[in-house]
């Protein structure tokens, strides 16, 4: 769902982004949050206004100082995003996890996904995917794999091997 800000005095609405430019604007939102210049918060901002309304951004020296307050806050609504709270792990997104468990569940490319799924979409199909999990997660879990954090992945062909006979085969 679109967000609305006033930037320069004009209504403007910022969109969802695709995650292709969902990466560049935390890479960029938390590059500003880091910078020790004016002048490199100022890049960073230009940045972001660039990011999500392209051509249409308006000049920084045109957004009043409670305008850009206020649409810095909007950007992880806007994403999709939660705040941040007390509660919030800290732990940066594992994207290539992401991807990866998006294109083994769904049959999608990394393309199709960097460049249309939304991370609200990510959050809509997360309760069906509980529910129905995809077919590579059952087999797993009903040969018993928990995954590395679990059980070592050695441990799992290890098994996999004795339940069909084989011998490891580097131990005799």
């Amino acid at each position: 769902m679109p967000v609305s800000v006033i930037l320069a005095k004009q209504q403007r609405l910022m969109e969802e982004p695709v995650l292709h430019d969902l990466k560049l604007i935390i890479t960029t939102y938390n590059a500003l949050a880091a910078c020790q210049t004016p002048a490199d918060q100022g890049r960073h901002i230009t940045h972001l206004l660039g990011l999500f309304f392209g051509q249409a951004a308006p000049s920084l020296n045109r957004i009043s100082a409670d305008e850009l307050t206020a649409f810095l806050l909007a950007v992880p609504i806007a994403c999709g995003l939660e705040q941040a709270t007390s509660k919030s792990s800290g732990k940066p997104t594992d994207w290539g996890y992401l991807y990866a468990h998006l294109s083994a569940s769904f049959g999608w490319t990394y393309d199709y996904i960097d460049r249309h799924i939304k991370m609200s979409q990510i959050k809509e199909m997360q309760g069906y995917m509980e529910m129905h999990p995809a077919t590579h997660l059952l087999v797993a879990a009903y040969l018993g794999y928990e995954g590395p954090q679990h059980n070592a992945p050695q441990a799992f062909f290890d098994k996999m091997r004795a339940m069909a006979g084989k011998p490891h085969p580097t131990r005799h």
